[in-house]
């Protein structure tokens, strides 16, 4: 157990992604573009902006931009790309608002929504696309290992903030994936996304789409 937290960690780490979690005071959509600002258990307040690929989910089903509402209790995977300070929901996975919880009484650091899901998409990472064919998906990540996943009937494969058929991911592709183990012990994938999202600041400047070093 102890050595597969340890992988978790590294490969986590590999993207730049944060978890904010707590209750939504905040939010706004429209035309693809939106914000939504979360309070935590400590009442400070973080803003994510949204985009029309963000994926809404509650209790294991998808849900829509527009079915997110004040008070409920949400937790945001969110891409830290831009810089300090500021964030892109990735994913938002929520639940119905609950008693509030009392200042002496925070939230602990290890409680999460996801703890409640299984299997449950608690790996996010980068990498390129090696292979991806006969319900598997091969990724090799920045440190050159390769990632080996199980396609799930319902794994979402999104570019430019549409939903996509898996045909559309081609091979060398930069990809974010988030991925858990199934009951089997095997990694399984839930979520691929690329794009613009992806690509560094300097290479959207360039113009260039290089492989992940």
């Amino acid at each position: 157990m102890l050595v597969w937290l340890l992988a978790a960690g590294q490969m986590t780490a590999q993207a730049p992604v944060r978890l904010v979690r707590g209750e939504v005071v905040g939010y706004a959509y429209a035309e693809g573009t939106g914000e939504i600002a979360v309070r935590d258990a400590l009442y400070r307040v973080h803003k994510c902006g949204l985009t029309a690929g963000t994926w809404v989910e509650m209790n294991n089903k998808r849900l829509t931009l527009g079915d997110v509402r004040l008070t409920m209790t949400a937790e945001v995977v969110a891409d830290t790309r831009a810089g300090a300070g500021q964030c892109t929901a990735l994913t938002i996975y929520l639940r119905e608002a609950m008693p509030r919880w009392p200042a002496v009484r925070p939230l602990s650091a290890g409680s999460s929504i996801l703890d409640n899901l299984w299997p449950r998409g608690n790996l996010v990472f980068t990498g390129t696309v090696r292979a991806l064919g006969d319900g598997e998906l091969v990724v090799r990540t920045r440190k050159g290992e390769e990632q080996r996943m199980r396609v799930r009937e319902d794994t979402v494969f999104s570019t430019g903030g549409r939903v996509v058929k898996p045909v559309a991911l081609e091979l060398q592709q930069r990809v974010q994936v988030r991925a858990g183990k199934g009951y089997d012990g095997r990694m399984e994938v839930y979520q691929v996304t690329w794009g613009e999202i992806l690509q560094p600041e300097s290479e959207r400047q360039s113009g260039g789409s290089g492989p992940n070093r």
